[in-house]
This record gives structure tokens, C-alpha cells and sequence, in this order.
């Protein structure tokens, strides 16, 4: 043997059983990777348990989730698409797939007159997956690649920190006990009225005016019938409390797991999901009691107040996930599949993701025609079916009517110079077009203040890469239809909602594209992040003066936060030029704005904390916009669905949820229907297309009800009762039960010789007719 020739050493195979050979059941506990989700879930059923939930309604809907959404979700996903990059976009896929799923089947079985049925169909998947030899290994996760530790304790973190701040701001107002709870936020009830219609009749109507056609997306209350039916748990325990847990779980793991498929880097998915749902924009408007400028953080009070936009957000989670791994890996027969239930679930969950959608795709074509003069057939045939599927959404859910929705570009800017004024407590401030001009240039530079490290996007690498391309259109057309549109009812809004989470995702990904190839950037950034946040939390809170002698002093509050972003910057972009790099501008404005913003959160959660120590978790206050209801409101509706049948309908002399100043009757009256689950002949009449669409010169909640005959019919049985009164409800309505309620006008001794008394619970009373 040559004296040069390499050594090589041969390690000795180590028999079965000796030392080096470690028993997996002997590896260190504390490494286990399923701790996040136990830890995770724990924390998750104690801050349910602490809000009024019982154990047992938390181990019931659990287990719902896990054997008829979550797991039949997985193998569908598995089974049609293929396995994921890890086991956790596997599990956020295949939940938001075990969503859509539920909800077919139960819509199914509603339609069959069966509702109990729905859970047949989980059942069948687990049975088949488990028997059949070609679908039992899906099972088995066969993922490529593993999750980082961190990362999984990270967005667990962030996720139960969110869930929190959920807790705060609507667990704490809605009790389901107490005084509070009989003064709910004023869509709660109407909530409550589509899901209980939608627990008892498909397709469904407005519940609390029977007869009109509901042109609406009602999927989300669906989903809150079929998981009612499914546990046994009542329609406000999962819209207040359970259903928001797996939703907002979906949407956050979601929107991290976006972010690291379009950067290729972990850490982006955590820098994604705080700044898209926790980081605050530095903003003037935020400094008044009531920010009248729309957050657009993903952690908004939407999450409880809008099933159908936390639902979407879900599923547009999911969807996107799906598109990304299609243009990226190729798209399989299975695929296309999966994409047309997403899409068709989208469709009926919320108006605004779809369009949004489109125009991302549309990018992505355009992109792809540019850079390679290619047409990209993945991305055309994508934009063929969101198209066809939005066509036929708006014939057959929406029925071809616009709800109040119209095109009015900077109309919703027309209307925050007022109240701006109004607000800020500077009423000589003048209603011209430059303040006009002003304000909306500010209000859209907010908007944007969490998409800054998005401008690291523009890089040549990131501007060709269809990915990239996906992420900004659908952002962008979210943004440009929020100035586009206008609402009656503020609802253009929502477009910008469904993009806030990816808005963080962009912002991230621009990031991670800053600071690949000029990692010196990071010690300067990390200072001037801490220097603006530092100068931010000093700032003032709120503008108090309101009169002309105090101009000077509100002008400073409103000018402070801008100082403080100059102030960094100048002093962040100064230390970078002096580093020669050429990203100093892009740098420089990220790391101000996302110090400030974080700052902002550190603030906003020492505020609650503060809240925390003083009173406790009880009440804190009202909801703004409650609705009180009458004493003894809901019992009386829990009486009357103990004891009528689910397609009575009920009429009642209870139409307005107040009146204004001018005496005018507020329409939003949904209580009724929503506690009783039952149909009501004249409730209110508000959210419908015929108050909608004709408001331009009174506000929707104000305009009268389009048929006095009708409703002259219903209140004289109340006001004037007779034989021929009741007669009218009965025979020609078909109303089989009374609900008055006493603080209206009611001549309860006629009343009660022309009908039968079957209840009464403070200022209400059932009467059956006879």
C-alpha cells in the first residue's frame, strides 16, 4: 500500500440493542414537535373555559373538528393533490378543504330534510381511507420537509396572542350571562338569524321578513348551522367563541406559510403574520377616541363581528396555497378539483376575495407574457374558472343585484373631512378640495404603511417571479377597490380586509429580498426600528381640544407622528448611506415604520393589561353600535323555539331597533329571529337589496318598509285586535304565534280574549293563535 494513499476509517456496525442505538420512546421529551400544538391547545381551552365555554362544549366541538372537518380535510387533500412540502401546510390545506367539505355535506343533507346526516359523510371518507388499500397510506405523512421547532412554537405564539386580544375585545362584551348579554353588538342578532334559518331550511330566506329571497353570502352561517347540528352547541357559543378559534388558526398559519413559500426562508411566516395582523399604523386619525380610518391589520374586530369575512379568510388562505403550489410545481387532475370547490366556497362565503383574486391571476398572466412571452396556461385556465365561478355566483347567490354596492371612486374619501373635524376636535378645519386631497393621500399612505418592506419587491429577481406577481395584483386590486367602490353600508371596506393579511406576507417577502445580499443591513435596521418606536411611545394619545384656542396644540398632536417617522428615518438612512449600500431609502422607511408600529402594539397591550388589572375580565363596556334588547328578550325567543315548530312564523309588533332624533325607525331589527330561530312575517327590513339599493338620499337603516298594506296588516293585530285582524295573519300568512313586545303600542286585553297566553318574561309576551 502507498504511504500517500488515503485512510479510510469504517465505522463499526453497532448491534441491535447497545447504546448507540436509542429507543425512540427514550428520546427527550421536551423535543417532541407535537408540544406546540398540545401547549397551544390547552391555553386555547382555558381562555374558552375562562370566557364562559364548558368543558364539555369544548371537548364536543374538538372533537367535531378533528373527526368530521380536520382529518377527512387531510385525506381528501392528500388524496386528490398530493402530499404538501411539511405536515403543516398539509394541515392548513386539508382544513380549509375539511371546511368546505362539512359544509357541502351538510347542505346536502339540509336540502334532503335530514340534517343529522351531514355527519355520514366524514364518517364514509375515515371508513374508506382506512379500508381501501390505495387510499390507507394517506394516512401516513410523507412529507419532504420538516418544520423548524421554533418556527411551530412561534406562530403558536402568535397565534394564542391574537386569539387574546380577540378575547379582549368581544369575549369581555359579550357575556353569555348578565346584564351585557342582552345588549349585543347590532349584527350579532342578525348573525344569529341567518345561521338559525339556515339550521332549519335550505335554501334560506330573510329570516326575520319571510318571504324575501336572501341575496347574500351565507356560507359562513352554514358552516355555523352544521356545526351546530354536529355538537349540539348553541349558535351563539360557536359564533361568539369555538368558531373563531380554527378560523383564525387557518388564516394565520396560512398567511406564514405563504410567506415562506414565496421567500424560501422560515422566518419571513413570523415577520408576515405580526406585521399583516398585529403591527398599528402611525397615524393622526388613531389619536381620537374612535379611529375613523379603517385598520388595516389582519386582527381586526371583524374576526367577531363578520363570520362571513372570517370564513372567507379561511378558505382564501387555503386557495392561495393551492395556486402557489400549482404555478411553482405544475397543476394534476386533482388540482383543478380542488381549486373549483375553493373557488365555489369562496364564492358563496364572501363577495370580495374573489375579484380580488382574479386580478392577482390576471398579473400573473401579464407578468409571464412580459418577462417571457409566454403565455402562462396554469395561470389562464385559473383565471377561466374564478371568472366563470364569479359569473355564476352573481346570478345564482347574489341574483344579479348589487346590495348597495356601486362605482364611486374617492367617494368614501368625500366623506372623512367631516369627520375628521368632527373627531379631531377641530371644527374651523376647512371642507375644501385640498384637505379633500390631503386626507385621502394620507388615508391611503396608512393603508400602505405595513406594505413598505414590500418595496424590496422590486428587485429584477422578485419583479419576473409570477409568485410575486399573484401577491401584489390581488393586494392591489384590494387596495384600488376600497377607493373604487362605495357601500351604503361601509362594506367596500372588506376588500381591503380580505388582502390585510397578505399585505404583511408582501411586506416580509420584500424584507427577506432587502437583506439576502446585505446582511450588514440588519444592526442599523434593528436600531432605527427601536429609535422610532422609542420616540412613538412617548407620544400623545389622544387630541383633547376642541376650540379655536387650541389649534396649535391639536395641530402638534397631529403632526407628531410624522416627526417621529422623520426623525428615525433621517437618522437610520444616514447610518446606511454612510454604509454605501444602495437599499437606503427602502431600508430606512421599513425599519421606521415597522418600529413605530410595533411600538404601537407594545403600547395597545400595556393598555389592556392596564384594563386587565382594574377590573378584571368582566364587561368592560358595551360594544359600540349595541342593540339592548327588552327584559326577558331572550328567554322568551328561547321558550318560543322549545316549543313551535322550526317552520312556524311568528309576527310581532317589535320592528325598530330604535329611533333617531327625528323619530325615524332603525330597521336592524334582527333579535327575534335570532334568538328564536324562527321566521318572523315583519321584523325589520334592513340588509336587504331593496334598502340597500335605494338609499342615496336617506341611509338605508332609516328607509321605510316598501309595503304599508302588509304591515298595517301585521301591526293591527297588535294595536286593534280582532277575530278579523288575527284572522288576516292566520290565513293569509300563516302566522301561528304572536311575540309582542310591551314597550310598543299593544292592546294586551284584546289581545289575550282573541288568542291564548302562552308566556310572558318581562317586557315581552308569546301568544299562540288559536
Amino acid at each position: 500500500m502507498s504511504a500517500n494513499a488515503p485512510v479510510v476509517k469504517i465505522a463499526a456496525k453497532q448491534p441491535s440493542g447497545t447504546e448507540a442505538e436509542v429507543p425512540r420512546t427514550s428520546r427527550n421529551i421536551l423535543t417532541w414537535r407535537w408540544w406546540p400544538l398540545i401547549t397551544s391547545a390547552a391555553l386555547c381551552a382555558a381562555l374558552l373555559f375562562h370566557f364562559g365555554v364548558a368543558t364539555t362544549e369544548i371537548a364536543t366541538y374538538s372533537a367535531y373538528l378533528g373527526l368530521a372537518v380536520v382529518t377527512p380535510g387531510i385525506l381528501l387533500w392528500r388524496a386528490l393533490h398530493g402530499p404538501s412540502r411539511t405536515l403543516l401546510d398539509d394541515v392548513v390545506i386539508g382544513s380549509a378543504l375539511g371546511l368546505v367539505f362539512s359544509l357541502g355535506s351538510y347542505l346536502l343533507a339540509r336540502l334532503l330534510g335530514i340534517p343529522a346526516l351531514a355527519l355520514t359523510a366524514p364518517a364514509v371518507v375515515l371508513i374508506l381511507f382506512a379500508a381501501h388499500p390505495k387510499l390507507r397510506g394517506h394516512w401516513r405523512a410523507r412529507n419532504p420537509e420538516k418544520v423548524p421547532r421554533w418556527f411551530s412554537w412561534a406562530i403558536s405564539a402568535v397565534t394564542l396572542v391574537s386569539l387574546s386580544w380577540i378575547a379582549w375585545r368581544a369575549f369581555t362584551t359579550h357575556p353569555f350571562t348578565g346584564d351585557a348579554a342582552s345588549s349585543p353588538y347590532l349584527d350579532i342578532p342578525y348573525h344569529l338569524a341567518l345561521a338559525g334559518e339556515l339550521k332549519n331550511h335550505a335554501p334560506p330566506q330573510v329570516p326575520y321578513l319571510a318571504g324575501e329571497p336572501l341575496n347574500y353570502h351565507w356560507f359562513a352561517h352554514a358552516h355555523l348551522a352544521a356545526s351546530s347540528w354536529g355538537t349540539g352547541i348553541e349558535l351563539e357559543v360557536l359564533l361568539l367563541r369555538l368558531s373563531i378559534v380554527p378560523l383564525l388558526a387557518i388564516t394565520i398559519i396560512g398567511s406564514a406559510l405563504l410567506a415562506v413559500r414565496l421567500s424560501s426562508r422560515w422566518w419571513t411566516g413570523i415577520a408576515a403574520t405580526v406585521i399583516g395582523f398585529w403591527l398599528t399604523a402611525i397615524s393622526p386619525f388613531q389619536f381620537t377616541e374612535e379611529p375613523i380610518v379603517f385598520e388595516t391589520r389582519a386582527l381586526d374586530d371583524w374576526w367577531w363581528q363578520s363570520p362571513t369575512q372570517a370564513f372567507g379568510a379561511a378558505l382564501f388562505a387555503g386557495t392561495l396555497l393551492l395556486l402557489v403550489s400549482m404555478l411553482r410545481n405544475g397543476a394534476r387532475a386533482g388540482s383543478w378539483l380542488l381549486l373549483a370547490i375553493f373557488l365555489i366556497a369562496l364564492a358563496g362565503s364572501k363577495g370580495t376575495f374573489l375579484p380580488v383574486l382574479l386580478v392577482g391571476i390576471l398579473a400573473v398572466i401579464a407578468v409571464e407574457r412580459f418577462n417571457k412571452k409566454l403565455w402562462n396556461r396554469t395561470a389562464l385556465i385559473a383565471a377561466a374558472q374564478v371568472f366563470t365561478v364569479l359569473a355564476l355566483a352573481m346570478l345564482v347567490v347574489y341574483r344579479g343585484q348589487s346590495d348597495g354596492m356601486s362605482v364611486r371612486p374617492l367617494h368614501n374619501m368625500g366623506r372623512m373631512p367631516a369627520v375628521v373635524a368632527s373627531h379631531l376636535g377641530m371644527p374651523w378645519l376647512p371642507l375644501r378640495p385640498w384637505v379633500l386631497l390631503i386626507i385621502g393621500s394620507l388615508t391611503v399612505l396608512i393603508w400602505l404603511m405595513r406594505a413598505t418592506g414590500a418595496l424590496g419587491l422590486g428587485k429584477k429577481e422578485q419583479r419576473t417571479d409570477p409568485l410575486v406577481a399573484l401577491l401584489v395584483g390581488v393586494t392591489a386590486a384590494g387596495v384600488g377597490a376600497t377607493i373604487v367602490f362605495a357601500h351604503t353600508g361601509f362594506s367596500e371596506y372588506y376588500f381591503l380586509r380580505s388582502v390585510a393579511p397578505l399585505i404583511g406576507v408582501a411586506s416580509a417577502c420584500g424584507l427577506a429580498a432587502l437583506t439576502d445580499k446585505h446582511m450588514r443591513l440588519i444592526p442599523p435596521l434593528l436600531a432605527g426600528a427601536a429609535l422610532t418606536g422609542a420616540l412613538y411611545w412617548l407620544s400623545p394619545t389622544q387630541a383633547t381640544l376642541a376650540d379655536e384656542s387650541g389649534r396649535a396644540a391639536a395641530l402638534w398632536t397631529l403632526a407628531w407622528p410624522y416627526l417621529v417617522l422623520l426623525t428615525g428615518a433621517s437618522i437610520t438612512a444616514a447610518t446606511l448611506w454612510h454604509m454605501k449600500t444602495r437599499a437606503v431609502a427602502i431600508a430606512a422607511l421599513a425599519s421606521v415604520l415597522i418600529g413605530g408600529g410595533l411600538f404601537g402594539v407594545a403600547r395597545e397591550w400595556t393598555g389592556i393589561i392596564e384594563q386587565f388589572d382594574k377590573q378584571g375580565t368582566s364587561a368592560r363596556t358595551l360594544p359600540s353600535n349595541a342593540t339592548p334588547l327588552p327584559h326577558g328578550a331572550r328567554e322568551a325567543s328561547r321558550w318560543l323555539r322549545a316549543h313551535s315548530d322550526p317552520d312556524a312564523i311568528i309576527a310581532t309588533n317589535a320592528h325598530c331597533r330604535g329611533r333617531d332624533g327625528q323619530g325615524r325607525c332603525d330597521n336592524r331589527a334582527f333579535w327575534i329571529s335570532g334568538y328564536s330561530e324562527r321566521r318572523v312575517l315583519i321584523e325589520g327590513w334592513g340588509y336587504t337589496e331593496r334598502t340597500g339599493s335605494n338609499s342615496k338620499t336617506t341611509p338605508f337603516m332609516y328607509r321605510p318598509y316598501w309595503n304599508p298594506a302588509k304591515l298595517a296588516a301585521n301591526d293591527a293585530a297588535f294595536t286593534t285586535p280582532s277575530d278579523r285582524s288575527i284572522a288576516t295573519l292566520r290565513d293569509t300568512y300563516h302566522v301561528t304565534w304572536l311575540f309582542v313586545d310591551l314597550r310598543e303600542s299593544v292592546d294586551f286585553s284584546a289581545l289575550s280574549d282573541n288568542t291564548t297566553l302562552r308566556y310572558r318574561s318581562g317586557d315581552c309576551a308569546i301568544f299562540e293563535i288559536r
